[in-house]
């Protein structure tokens, strides 16, 4: 990072100078143990924990739900495909990964949100809210939450098949764009939209759908894929502009896009007046509890503070509060590339040479969890001891706090962090990059 001679932030110049930083945070290796306190500081991204009931069970119902299924019925698609075919898992474990962590985050809210009561908790908040506005003298509050349920009920079945035709009809691939086409694989695509078109025939809830929907969804998309001219490279490379616009594809492209902005109008009066209400829900809600409540995140900086602990989700279930990489090794399964062990690092684990980096009983730690409160964005933020001192880096939560957008639950959700010796060891050790081992402040 090159700054000018007076360490500000300048345009290229050959005069520029390495930025000497006037505080870093330093490196401890003085190792961690259960309820240590920690702190993490990083830019979470939001978090929505002002909700009401209503709107809890839309976001489950009407946004999660639709997307879930559609998405988890197109990720069986795949697997079953990438399973049976070694190119095609390789062609698509990146879109297979990332649809799968959608996925997982969307099903893993609404399981969390049943498991631990949540929508019980805020009828409970609404009804002392209730209690508080009536006692309030502010009128503003007394039938704040019927309007804001009226709200929730007139859009979530619109909201619904907004969501649904998204994920269905949305997730084609081959669209009318030269540079799309050309990377399509189209019998998958077709395949994929064959059976995604039957789950919006199934679940969508309004009478109000694209007009190229049919009852022989799967004869339609043959047609399209075999008649389009965007299906033939040679009827392409020739084929006119007005010739491409009458196109079978554009015209259904044409046919998706107008369906969508349909909805568009009813959901977004939605969030204009919802967002209206909110403040004067939220407001109330601070005062309800003496502004001791702490805000929603909202992408800015933020610090959270917590201690080093295990937890335990269900009976006779616990997890430990560190791992070391004798664990990473114990779950290797070559037949899962998320499991597969680097054989350098192999080599390292079966010597133990962990350089410095090792704990007091010679294993080198890996992870460890805190109560810290988190969110997405926070990957990467610094995890630091009591005394500011760099003893991790935050990268993940655990499955059982993925409601914690809704709603932060101290006893089950937990921040998995990587700890600073397994980093460091990656980094030099591992590596081979003690050079930037040297320019860090190691406290041992």
């Amino acid at each position: 990072i090159y700054a000018d001679a007076k360490g500000q932030p300048a345009a290229y110049s050959k005069n520029n100078q390495p930025l000497e930083c006037k505080k870093w945070l330093p490196v401890s290796l003085k190792g961690i143990g259960e309820n240590d306190y920690t702190m993490i500081m990083g830019f979470p991204g939001r978090t929505s924990r002002y909700l009401t009931a209503s709107q809890v069970r839309l976001r489950t119902e009407s946004i999660n739900e639709p997307i879930n299924l559609a998405g988890d019925a197109e990720l069986r698609f795949m697997k079953a495909l990438m399973d049976s075919d070694k190119d095609m898992a390789l062609k698509y474990a990146n879109d297979y990964m990332g649809l799968g962590n959608m996925v997982k985050n969307f099903g893993g809210m609404n399981a969390s949100v049943r498991s631990t009561g949540l929508l019980n908790i805020k009828a409970e908040e609404e009804k002392r809210f209730r209690a508080f506005a009536a006692q309030s003298g502010k009128p503003e509050y007394v039938h704040i939450i019927d309007r804001m349920d009226s709200l929730v009920a007139a859009v979530k079945d619109t909201l619904h098949d907004y969501n649904l035709l998204r994920f269905t009809f949305g997730a084609q691939d081959f669209k009318n764009d030269r540079n799309t086409v050309a990377t399509v694989d189209k019998a998958y695509d077709l395949g994929k939209m064959k059976l995604l078109s039957g789950y919006w025939t199934k679940y969508h809830k309004l009478a109000l759908q694209p007009e190229f929907v049919q009852k022989d969804m799967g004869a339609y998309f043959d047609a399209l894929y075999q008649n389009s001219l965007f299906a033939d490279s040679a009827k392409l490379k020739n084929a006119t502009a007005e010739a491409l616009g009458n196109d079978i594809l554009a015209t259904h492209w044409a046919t998706y896009r107008k369906a969508l902005s349909a909805y568009q109008p009813a959901v977004e009066r939605y969030e204009k007046k919802v967002a209206e209400l909110n403040r004067i829900y939220v407001r109330g809600l601070c005062e309800m509890y003496d502004w001791t409540k702490s805000p929603d995140a909202n992408s800015t900086l933020r610090m959270t503070y917590g201690h080093i602990k295990g937890y335990a989700p269900r009976d006779a279930v616990r997890f430990d509060w560190k791992t070391t990489l004798r664990g990473m090794f114990e779950k290797e399964n070559p037949a899962d590339p998320d499991y597969v062990v680097d054989e350098k690092l192999r080599q390292h684990y079966l010597t133990k040479n962990y350089g410095q980096y090792a704990n007091v009983e010679g294993e080198l730690p890996t992870c460890f969890l805190s109560n810290n409160d988190i969110t997405g964005g926070n990957s990467g933020s610094a995890v630091l001891n009591a005394r500011g001192e760099l003893i991790g880096l935050a990268f993940d939560g655990n499955i059982e706090s993925l409601s914690s957008d809704l709603r932060f639950n101290p006893t089950l959700q937990r921040c998995i962090n990587a700890d600073i010796r397994y980093i460091l060891f990656v980094i030099d050790t591992y590596g081979g990059s003690k050079y930037l081992i040297d320019e860090m402040e190691i406290r041992k």
